[in-house]
């Protein structure tokens, strides 16, 4: 099982669980520590972006009306729906 030196990475925990052949667990252990996987994985680092490109998105204005959305809220307004969605299409 690859383990990091502060975790075991849960994905590979819950794929390579129970399994019985290695050579599978050894392909899944293995691929992100692989040339594609550390690409795939790799934490973000800030880069600048060339004008042509950043023109393409919104202005930073419109990225600070951004709101953090609460979960608990959506979940009760969500069941709310789904019981009137359901008493008036049954």
């Amino acid at each position: 099982m690859l383990r990091f030196a502060w975790c075991v990475p849960p994905l590979l925990e819950e794929i390579t669980l129970g399994n019985e052949s290695k050579a599978e667990e050894c392909l899944i252990t293995s691929y992100p520590t692989s040339d594609v996987g550390k690409c795939l994985f790799a934490p973000a680092r800030p880069i600048e972006l060339p004008e042509s490109i950043t023109s393409k998105f919104l202005p930073d204005k419109d990225h600070a009306r951004a709101k953090r959305v609460d979960w608990s809220k959506m979940e009760s307004v969500q069941n709310a729906f789904t019981e009137r969605y359901l008493a008036e299409v049954r």
